[in-house]
């Protein structure tokens, strides 16, 4: 098939919708743990706008991502991916986000194993690569915010936690002119949670930080005094690494918080400066630095420059 990518490439909407469509779902529906393989190749090939065709195939993608087989989950993460790409109607692309969280909250039976969940959040997070723009796609990253919190509502396994606030910073990145409600309403709720651990904690903030852009910071300060109390809380204990990462993680928010107005800047005043006192040096000496991962390191770089 890849041999044949710039023939594929030529074809129009009628000969795809007339000659391949009807082929693909005939071998979707006899042999998905092929076809799937097959089928996303030929997505990745054509130069069409797939939208039209998306809630017909988004359908058996969606399905197939809860496959016992790990093959055929892979290549429907694939599928799913090449479809999202070759959309770019708001609508269409609404549609399988909505399919996507219907399955994974279980309209086609309940979901119980978390590597099911992670190729069903797996291709939520990767229709951010759709072609959707403008206010439309600030429209999508704000429903998928809505319903991933209501998944988060429920979930309660560490791991799948975390990843699906990976999945979900992908979307918090496209937010382009508003901070979406729902996570700022939900955000103190999920961290009083006996579910969240330091790492789900962390990956909330991470999420945070990503959908903080100069358009959207104004919706988010609702959310400054609790992550002041967080790095207060975190500079009270030192030597307690988790507690001190997250308290970094949450002064890197703030830092991009100051750019809201000048009044924000000089309510913070004495946070930036118990951030920044070189005789205590909670985020930046060398014990903390060699312990802390990789994305605390990287906020802390991001605040570095920022101030």
């Amino acid at each position: 098939l890849s041999q044949l990518s710039t023939f594929l490439g030529t074809l129009t909407h009628e000969e795809f919708k007339s000659k391949l469509l009807p082929a693909m779902n005939k071998y979707l529906l006899r042999s998905p743990e092929i076809g799937l393989m097959v089928v996303g190749c030929i997505l990745d090939s054509v130069s069409l706008d797939l939208s039209v065709y998306a809630e017909e195939l988004g359908k058996t993608f969606s399905s197939n991502l809860k496959s016992k087989d790990d093959g055929t989950r892979d290549d429907a993460v694939k599928a799913m991916l090449a479809l999202g790409r070759q959309s770019s109607n708001y609508d269409s692309v609404k549609g399988l986000l909505s399919q996507l969280f219907a399955v994974l909250g279980g309209s086609e039976g309940k979901i119980t194993v978390n590597t099911h969940k992670v190729s069903l959040l797996t291709a939520i997070g990767n229709l951010t690569n759709t072609t959707v723009s403008g206010s439309g796609l600030n429209k999508l990253a704000t429903l998928a915010t809505e319903l991933m919190v209501k998944y988060l509502e429920t979930e309660a396994h560490e791991g799948t936690l975390v990843f699906a606030l990976e999945m979900l910073s992908r979307w918090a990145g496209k937010y382009s002119s508003e901070f979406p409600a729902r996570f700022v309403e939900w955000f103190p709720k999920a961290m009083s949670q006996k579910t969240t651990t330091s790492p789900v904690k962390a990956a909330y903030l991470l999420c945070l930080s990503s959908g903080l852009h100069f358009n959207s910071l104004e919706g988010a300060v609702p959310l400054v005094p609790q992550l002041t109390k967080m790095v207060e809380s975190g500079t009270k204990q030192p030597g307690q690494v988790q507690l001190v990462s997250e308290a970094a993680l949450a002064a890197a928010c703030l830092v991009k918080l100051i750019a809201v107005d000048s009044s924000m800047e000089t309510k913070l005043a004495d946070t930036i400066t118990l951030i920044t006192d070189p005789s205590k040096n909670f985020f930046f000496n060398d014990k903390f630095l060699s312990n802390a991962g990789s994305p605390v390191l990287g906020a802390i770089a991001g605040m570095a420059y920022s101030l």
